[in-house]
């Protein structure tokens, strides 16, 4: 019977996450494949199929997840100053947005949309700059039936704006964070992986109101690290801003 599995894995492969042919199971993530050798076999159809269990090499998950613990420490301690600052000087906003992320996984694997819904806080230091805290989430779309997966993003980092005299507010900004990826298919337990994540980019506010700005676009590259392999995303959202404070 091992033959005939083998037989099948060959003739039927694609992803459970993601687009494709393939019927490979792979956890713990769409799309960023590091395969080992530890496997289960599914019955199907009267023949067994291979799952392969996706895990990220030992050193690399260390060092990913000291990278990503500094980044949210020193972004707390960040945001927390600028904060205690924006209240004396600029400001403050809150946003909420549609995101969608085109992740690209690299090594061949096809590429997934991701969809969902973020927020923001940003504390301004003066007229230009501000500090940023963002979090997203998004579920990729298109799966076969029973399956499922969803990322979230948590970031912080510098926005720069430009203040002119009209409605439109361009800025750009540099967030650093983690990202964390779970998959999931019906009658197996779901499994997760966290990643160092970054991205840089741009956008522009409308002002609707005093308090009120339409966040017509921000568009950004987005990067993370899963299982050892390099993603270069891409992310948009648009939303709706409030501004508070002074």
């Amino acid at each position: 019977m091992r033959g005939s599995a083998e037989t099948w894995q060959a003739e039927r492969t694609a992803c459970v996450l993601g687009a494709g042919n393939s019927r490979k199971w792979q956890f713990a993530s769409t799309v960023y494949p590091r395969e080992t050798l530890q496997r289960w076999r599914l019955l199907l159809a009267g023949a067994f199929e291979i799952m392969v269990i996706v895990l990220p090499q030992l050193g690399d998950v260390l060092l990913e997840e000291r990278m990503r613990k500094l980044f949210i420490l020193f972004g707390f301690a960040l945001f927390a100053t600028s904060i205690a600052q924006a209240q004396e000087t600029r400001g403050m906003e809150v946003s909420g947005q549609y995101q969608y992320v085109r992740i690209n996984p690299g090594q061949g694997a096809p590429s997934a949309s991701c969809q969902g819904a973020g927020g923001t806080f940003a504390a301004n230091v003066n007229a230009w700059v501000g500090i940023v805290g963002d979090l997203g989430f998004c579920k990729v779309t298109g799966l076969p039936s029973g399956s499922s997966s969803h990322e979230v993003n948590y970031l912080f980092g510098p926005r720069l704006s430009y203040h002119n005299t009209g409605r439109f507010t361009p800025y750009a900004q540099v967030l650093f964070g983690g990202a964390r990826a779970t998959a999931s298919l019906t009658g197996f337990p779901s499994t997760s992986v966290n990643s160092f994540a970054m991205t840089f980019g741009g956008g522009a506010d409308f002002q609707l109101t005093r308090h009120v700005a339409f966040r017509a676009i921000q568009l950004e590259y987005l990067y993370t690290h899963f299982n050892g392999a390099k993603q270069n995303n891409l992310r948009l959202q648009s939303g709706l801003v409030y501004r508070f404070g002074k």
